[in-house]
């Protein structure tokens, strides 16, 4: 069962994540959901974080980079922003008699070398976080921000718990989660609806090894 959020229960946002959710949307009317989404996202952030002089750092996967984040960075209607950008790929390891989710970072782009006040991690789907979890990891190496954002269209019902487990209360009391449908149905490790399956397939980016191989437009255009 869908329940959403109170930003989520608007007709604008139940259009786009329905757009997502449909497994019959072409391609560019996918990335173009996201997008509208990751703004939805952005506008509701820099309403509830008015502060111009906070330091940013939006952090995301690759493919989600190009539209959900970029919509996010758009919303916002910050300038200063910086990004990190990570290439993730996913296997799963044997613990006793389960079977865990890891996401191995394979190369990142990161911009900030300096202070964050704002550590924001947008994801496209939020479902066993483990993704999240090795960003997340990556960056309090690097940063010891006042606020960490957790950011995705649609969530998991589990998966604030599921991080909630991985991080001393110190760390899990500065997270807030942003997200505008939680779902509680999952089918061979998909959420239903969801986002429609996999979501760099539905993007266009084929397969786990090509989509590892993508550039983000949003990097080569920061880079001018």
């Amino acid at each position: 069962m869908r329940t959403y959020s109170e930003y989520g229960n608007t007709d604008k946002s139940q259009t786009y994540l329905n757009i997502i959710a449909d497994k019959s949307t072409d391609k560019k009317s996918y990335r173009d959901a996201f997008t509208k989404l990751g703004e939805i996202l952005g506008n509701k952030v820099l309403s509830d974080n008015s502060s111009g002089n906070d330091k940013i750092l939006v952090a995301c996967a690759n493919e989600d980079a190009d539209w959900l984040a970029k919509g996010f960075i758009k919303g916002l209607s910050r300038l200063n922003v910086k990004v990190a950008v990570f290439w993730n790929s996913r296997i799963e390891i044997q613990v006793g008699e389960e079977k865990l989710p890891i996401a191995p970072i394979q190369k990142m782009y990161i911009e900030s070398d300096g202070n964050v006040d704002n550590l924001i991690i947008v994801k496209s789907i939020i479902n066993t976080s483990c993704v999240v979890k090795t960003q997340l990891l990556r960056l309090l190496t690097k940063y010891n921000p006042k606020n960490i954002l957790i950011i995705a269209p649609v969530m998991f019902k589990d998966a604030q718990n599921s991080l909630k487990k991985e991080f001393p209360a110190d760390v899990f009391s500065k997270m807030k989660f942003y997200y505008l449908a939680e779902d509680d149905e999952c089918q061979d490790g998909i959420v239903v609806p969801g986002i429609g399956g996999n979501v760099y397939e539905r993007l266009g980016l084929e397969n786990i090894s090509v989509k590892n191989q993508y550039i983000p437009e949003l990097i080569k255009e920061r880079l001018k």
